[in-house]
């Protein structure tokens, strides 16, 4: 049953962050990525609100809720909000120098692999 949660949760999630380009790229000028801005904000804020309604209002939200709408939706409508979760979960938690290293490696790292990515797509075209 879980599995089929977050398969429904991360459907929705995908929908939501497709109508969020298409709007973005009809309503904004520009070359800042607009809707990858507002989608990681807009997941960001929906885990944190989610995930403090668990903690501060158990009787809301059900573990299977909270399940769909983090791992789900949230996870299908960005990565970027689980990632800010955790780094917040971290300085609360009074892990400050573990929380900058995840900060500064995560963004790091996957800025690299990108370019990895690019390159390995370049040689295998040529």
């Amino acid at each position: 049953m879980n599995v089929f949660l977050v398969f429904l949760g991360g459907g929705l999630g995908s929908v939501l962050r497709y109508l969020v380009k298409v709007f973005c790229e009809k309503n904004l000028i520009g070359v800042f990525p607009y809707s990858t801005f507002s989608v990681n904000i807009l997941g960001s804020f929906f885990i944190g609100f989610v995930c403090a309604l668990v903690f501060y209002k158990t009787s809301l939200i059900s573990p299977q809720l909270k399940l769909f709408l983090t791992v789900g939706v949230a996870g299908g409508f960005t990565t970027f909000s689980s990632y800010s979760f955790e780094v917040v979960e971290l300085f609360k938690n009074g892990h400050f120098i573990a929380g900058c290293v995840y900060s500064v490696l995560s963004v790091i790292i996957s800025l690299a692999a990108v370019i990895c990515g690019v390159l390995s797509a370049k040689y295998i075209g040529s």
